[in-house]
Protein backbone atom coordinates (compact mmCIF):
# COMPACT_ATOMS: atom_id res chain seq x y z
CA UNK A 1 0.00 0.00 0.00
CA UNK A 2 2.79 2.42 1.07
CA UNK A 3 4.39 1.64 -2.71
CA UNK A 4 1.39 2.78 -4.58
CA UNK A 5 1.11 5.71 -2.70
CA UNK A 6 4.99 6.98 -3.41
CA UNK A 7 4.12 5.63 -7.07
CA UNK A 8 1.67 8.36 -7.02
CA UNK A 9 3.20 11.19 -5.42
CA UNK A 10 3.35 14.51 -7.40
CA UNK A 11 7.64 14.20 -7.42
CA UNK A 12 7.85 15.29 -3.68
CA UNK A 13 9.55 13.10 -1.15
CA UNK A 14 7.79 13.94 1.38
CA UNK A 15 4.69 11.84 2.53
CA UNK A 16 2.30 13.51 4.56
CA UNK A 17 0.14 10.62 6.51
CA UNK A 18 -2.51 10.70 9.20
CA UNK A 19 -3.85 8.33 11.23
CA UNK A 20 -7.34 8.56 12.88
CA UNK A 21 -6.24 6.36 16.21
CA UNK A 22 -9.57 5.07 17.58
CA UNK A 23 -8.27 2.41 19.33
CA UNK A 24 -4.35 1.73 20.84
CA UNK A 25 -3.27 -0.77 17.97
CA UNK A 26 -2.42 1.80 15.74
CA UNK A 27 -0.59 1.20 12.34
CA UNK A 28 1.13 4.32 12.02
CA UNK A 29 4.73 3.23 14.08
CA UNK A 30 4.79 0.26 11.35
CA UNK A 31 4.13 2.81 8.31
CA UNK A 32 6.90 5.40 9.77
CA UNK A 33 9.68 2.17 10.82
CA UNK A 34 9.03 1.18 6.90
CA UNK A 35 9.15 4.77 5.32
CA UNK A 36 12.46 5.41 7.36
CA UNK A 37 14.29 2.47 5.61
CA UNK A 38 13.35 4.19 2.02
CA UNK A 39 16.27 6.40 0.60
CA UNK A 40 15.08 9.95 0.51
CA UNK A 41 11.63 9.82 1.41
CA UNK A 42 10.63 11.76 4.16
CA UNK A 43 7.89 11.43 6.57
CA UNK A 44 5.57 13.60 8.04
CA UNK A 45 3.46 10.95 10.40
CA UNK A 46 0.50 12.34 12.57
CA UNK A 47 -1.56 10.34 14.73
CA UNK A 48 -4.87 11.49 16.21
CA UNK A 49 -6.65 10.09 19.27
CA UNK A 50 -7.55 11.07 22.27
CA UNK A 51 -5.90 8.36 23.83
CA UNK A 52 -2.92 8.36 26.58
CA UNK A 53 0.81 8.55 24.67
CA UNK A 54 0.97 5.16 27.37
CA UNK A 55 -1.55 3.22 25.76
CA UNK A 56 -0.53 3.60 22.08
CA UNK A 57 1.19 0.12 21.26
CA UNK A 58 4.89 0.87 19.41
CA UNK A 59 4.64 5.05 19.53
CA UNK A 60 8.13 6.37 19.01
CA UNK A 61 9.22 10.09 19.51
CA UNK A 62 8.93 11.13 15.24
CA UNK A 63 4.89 10.58 15.47
CA UNK A 64 3.03 13.80 16.06
CA UNK A 65 0.58 13.50 18.31
CA UNK A 66 -2.86 15.57 18.69
CA UNK A 67 -6.17 15.20 20.34
CA UNK A 68 -8.24 17.85 18.11
CA UNK A 69 -11.33 16.33 16.62
CA UNK A 70 -11.17 14.11 13.72
CA UNK A 71 -13.30 17.30 11.54
CA UNK A 72 -10.52 20.12 12.30
CA UNK A 73 -7.82 17.80 11.45
CA UNK A 74 -9.52 16.72 8.05
CA UNK A 75 -10.11 20.42 7.06
CA UNK A 76 -7.14 21.71 8.24
CA UNK A 77 -4.68 19.26 6.50
CA UNK A 78 -4.13 17.52 3.08
CA UNK A 79 -2.87 14.21 3.34
CA UNK A 80 -1.09 12.17 0.56
CA UNK A 81 -2.72 8.92 3.06
CA UNK A 82 -5.39 8.34 5.19
CA UNK A 83 -4.81 5.21 8.00
CA UNK A 84 -8.13 4.49 10.05
CA UNK A 85 -9.59 0.77 11.07
CA UNK A 86 -13.29 -0.23 11.07
CA UNK A 87 -14.41 2.88 8.64
CA UNK A 88 -17.07 0.68 7.06
CA UNK A 89 -18.91 0.24 10.64
CA UNK A 90 -18.88 4.23 11.35
CA UNK A 91 -20.45 5.96 8.09
CA UNK A 92 -20.62 9.03 9.51
CA UNK A 93 -16.66 9.38 9.86
CA UNK A 94 -16.38 7.56 6.57
CA UNK A 95 -18.45 10.12 4.49
CA UNK A 96 -16.32 12.87 6.54
CA UNK A 97 -13.05 11.35 5.68
CA UNK A 98 -14.60 10.89 1.74
CA UNK A 99 -15.07 14.49 1.70
CA UNK A 100 -11.90 15.52 3.12
CA UNK A 101 -9.64 13.47 0.46
CA UNK A 102 -8.14 14.66 -2.82
CA UNK A 103 -7.16 13.37 -6.12
CA UNK A 104 -3.57 12.69 -4.66
CA UNK A 105 -5.08 11.07 -1.51
CA UNK A 106 -4.91 7.41 -0.55
CA UNK A 107 -6.84 5.45 3.09
CA UNK A 108 -5.63 2.76 4.47
CA UNK A 109 -8.27 1.07 6.27
CA UNK A 110 -8.29 -1.66 8.42
CA UNK A 111 -11.80 -3.80 8.43
CA UNK A 112 -12.99 -6.48 10.50
CA UNK A 113 -15.72 -7.13 7.54
CA UNK A 114 -15.33 -8.14 4.09
CA UNK A 115 -14.29 -5.45 2.28
CA UNK A 116 -16.22 -4.82 -1.33
CA UNK A 117 -17.47 -2.40 -3.24
CA UNK A 118 -20.48 -2.62 -2.49
CA UNK A 119 -20.28 -1.35 1.20
CA UNK A 120 -17.55 1.38 0.44
CA UNK A 121 -18.44 5.30 0.11
CA UNK A 122 -19.57 5.74 -3.83
CA UNK A 123 -16.77 8.27 -3.63
CA UNK A 124 -13.70 5.76 -3.25
CA UNK A 125 -12.14 3.20 -4.96
CA UNK A 126 -10.73 -0.07 -4.34
CA UNK A 127 -7.36 -0.91 -5.96
CA UNK A 128 -5.81 -3.30 -3.20
CA UNK A 129 -7.52 -5.93 -0.67
CA UNK A 130 -5.06 -7.60 1.77
CA UNK A 131 -6.73 -10.40 3.79
CA UNK A 132 -5.08 -10.67 7.38
CA UNK A 133 -6.59 -13.82 8.73
CA UNK A 134 -8.98 -11.92 10.98
CA UNK A 135 -9.94 -9.01 8.22
CA UNK A 136 -8.39 -7.30 5.73
CA UNK A 137 -6.24 -3.82 4.88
Amino acid sequence: ALQIVMENMESSLKIKILELGRNGNVLCPTISFILKNQPSVVADVTLATKLPPEEIVGLSEDIKLTSKDVHSILEAGSYNLLVSSSLLADKQLLAEVSRSMTESTFLLCEEKVDVNGRNMDKNLELISKFDTGEGSL
